[in-house]
């Protein structure tokens, strides 16, 4: 009340009907969040948000907060105007997407993306929200939004100019405010980062995104420590041993260590080892130079057209910084990163950051802008080496290619990571065509056995599969041959119109005999077939025995 504006002595309170009071008190005595609030709608836990913060509150607040957030987190921009009775008031669609397309640390004062600069002055900045369809006050929603995570928040900013700003507002005030001091409003005052926040909510590209944009950056923040930009740019990231050997085997260097990576923690500030996030989003956001062939500066600048980084010996975490660096490169085109061992969350989050980057024609030699385009009803991508990052790659561009019927990945060293991902993929994409998917030569395991058994269980069109020269166990081919024969489903290969089929010299093993066994032994998949070699394939007693079964029992 001290801070308040007064009237001839009166403070202006919100009107609270009795109702709602009464669902506060039930809420302020509630140890976890009332059965009621489910039932409540958008707009009335937005009152009862701003009663609880006018009664000073905070078990109510912090029940009320939980269901608003519950309700809207996870959605899209569309379907947050709908469920807040917005109004798109956004000059055109390509407002809209610069609007969504913003770093989560736009201040509230930055320019607005639907004015531009004239002679006539310079552009205006976003007005005060006022929010349609929420009849609560500007502070009240700004408190509502508290428990909404950095993904919606982000969404938000698509719903409309008013939801744009106090978004901003949010988002800035939760990464960039400093203890004691109001959220900035201008990129240039803003000194401090929660990089940790960002990264947490999937965005770690940001980290080159604030390298780049915030002039005054001064220190990123992570739980209990705190990274100084400015000495994080002097450190020389490719820095050796003084004994080491020049001509080395690379392989034997870890992709952050020796002096480089203690420079960069003598960077840090605070107790026990720094995360690998923390120090990655470092180097994404002030590290000069270069770091394994990766030109660090020129792709947070966004100077790069094309990248070739083959056989770098970058591995995990050089997919990783790759990661906080794409996103960036409006004018990046083609990357390579094949034979660089890249997997786990390596490959998981270059293959988004790749698949974010809609500017990209060629990955790892997938073409990329054909498959967007969904004009191919064949893809051959045969010993290309794309990796278990490129094969997670083809899986996120399966569900646009409506029209493709066969795909051939064998010889590409995908994986169990890497086949699990495109079956998924496939699983999942309820109209697809496909009727041939090689997967050959794959180093699969039981794992990615699992993937595929799963996969082909349910795709009816999917009739040939090609299994042959993995990694099998006897036990995972046996699976495998039970679904296929329940589908009609060839495991090596063979098409249904084909006559003759030669496998000799190829080095068959014991699970691809059992899978050769399980097309031989179906007469919808090999009814045919009049020619088989195998010769040169050391069978052996057990792997004549399964074929020589298998061809009887096709009557």
């Amino acid at each position: 009340m001290d801070d308040a504006p007064t009237e001839d002595g009166v403070y202006p309170v919100p009107t609270i009907a009795a109702a709602e009071l009464g669902v506060l008190r039930e809420m302020c005595e509630a140890d976890s969040m009332p059965a009621r609030l489910e039932q409540c709608s958008i707009s009335e836990l937005f009152r009862l948000i701003e009663g609880a913060s006018f009664l000073d509150a905070p078990g109510a607040l912090n029940h009320a907060q939980c269901a608003l957030a519950t309700r809207l987190n996870g959605k899209r921009a569309d379907e947050l105007r709908e469920l807040l009775g917005a109004t798109d008031d956004f000059g055109s669609a390509e407002e809209r997407v610069a609007a969504l397309a913003e770093p989560a640390f736009s201040p509230e004062g930055q320019l607005s993306v639907a004015t531009t600069g004239s002679a006539a002055g310079p552009p205006a900045l976003l007005p005060q929200p006022s929010l349609s369809g929420m009849a609560v006050t500007y502070d009240a929603r700004e408190v509502a939004l508290g428990m909404l995570d950095v993904g919606t928040l982000a969404e938000l900013k698509g719903v409309s100019q008013s939801w744009l700003a106090l978004a901003r507002r949010v988002l800035c005030s939760r990464l960039s405010r400093c203890e004691g001091q109001p959220a900035p409003t201008q990129l240039a005052e803003i000194t401090d980062l929660n990089i940790k926040v960002l990264v947490d909510a999937g965005r770690p590209w940001e980290a080159a995104a604030t390298g780049r944009m915030l002039t005054s950056l001064a220190r990123l923040r992570w739980e209990g420590f705190t990274v100084s930009v400015a000495a994080v740019r002097e450190v020389d990231l490719d820095e050796r041993d003084e004994d080491e050997d020049e001509d080395e085997d690379e392989d034997e260097r870890p992709f952050l260590g020796g002096p480089a990576k203690t420079a960069l923690i003598s960077c840090i500030e605070g107790e026990g080892e720094p995360p690998l996030e923390l120090l990655l989003a470092a180097v994404a956001c002030a590290g000069s130079g270069e770091v394994r062939g990766i030109p660090v500066q020129m792709m947070r600048d966004d100077s790069v057209s094309e990248l070739n980084l083959c056989e770098q010996n970058i591995g995990v975490q050089g997919g990783m910084l790759l990661a906080y660096l794409v996103p960036v490169m409006g004018g990046l085109t083609s990357i390579d990163v094949r034979q660089n061992s890249i997997a786990g969350d390596g490959a998981v989050q270059l293959a988004v950051a790749v698949l974010g980057n809609l500017n990209i024609n060629f990955f790892n030699e997938i073409p990329i802008k054909e498959m967007r385009a969904n004009s191919l009803t064949e893809l051959d991508l045969k010993g290309k080496d794309v990796g278990v990052e490129g094969g997670m790659v083809v899986a996120g561009l399966i569900p646009v290619m409506g029209g493709l019927m066969a795909l051939d990945l064998s010889s590409n060293d995908l994986k169990d990571e890497g086949v699990s991902a495109v079956c998924e993929a496939i699983l999942s994409n309820k109209e697809t065509k496909l009727e041939s998917l090689n997967m050959g030569a794959n180093s699969i395991g039981p794992v990615g056995a699992k993937s595929v058994a799963a996969m082909a269980a349910v795709t009816g069109g999917l009739t040939v599969i090609d299994l042959l020269y993995n990694k099998l166990d006897a036990e995972a081919a046996k699976m495998l041959a039970e679904v296929a024969k329940q589908k009609g489903v060839s495991l090596c290969g063979i098409r249904r119109d084909q006559t003759t089929a030669d496998f000799s010299k190829q080095s068959l093993n014991l699970p691809d005999v059992i899978l050769l066994a399980s097309d031989l032994s179906q007469a919808v998949v090999t009814g045919g077939l009049t020619a088989l070699n195998l010769s040169s394939n050391s069978l052996k007693d057990e792997g004549v025995n399964a074929v020589c079964e298998a061809i009887q029992s096709n009557k």
